[in-house]
């Protein structure tokens, strides 16, 4: 992770940070912690682990932020031409 809040993975342009947790991990940490909540279970950090492990494929990200961004820049640069 860069100072600039930005995040780098293999060369790939940069995003900012909250964008690529809002667009991987939000949405199902706040499922996750939504049912802890309500469940209030004695192992609150086994419950959660479970509960990412179990639900993780209804929250998966077909295309990483990094290739959505460079996908948005193509198509706005092919537009402009």
């Amino acid at each position: 992770m860069q100072a600039s809040g930005d995040t780098t993975i293999g060369g790939a342009p940069a995003i900012p940070t909250r964008q690529y947790l809002d667009q991987t991990v939000v949405p199902i940490l706040l499922q996750a912690l939504g049912a802890l909540a309500k469940e209030r279970p004695p192992n609150p950090i086994d419950y959660l682990a479970n509960y990412l492990l179990k639900e993780k494929e209804r929250f998966a990200n077909p295309t990483p932020p990094q290739q959505q961004q460079q996908q948005q820049q193509q198509q706005t640069n092919e537009s402009s031409h």
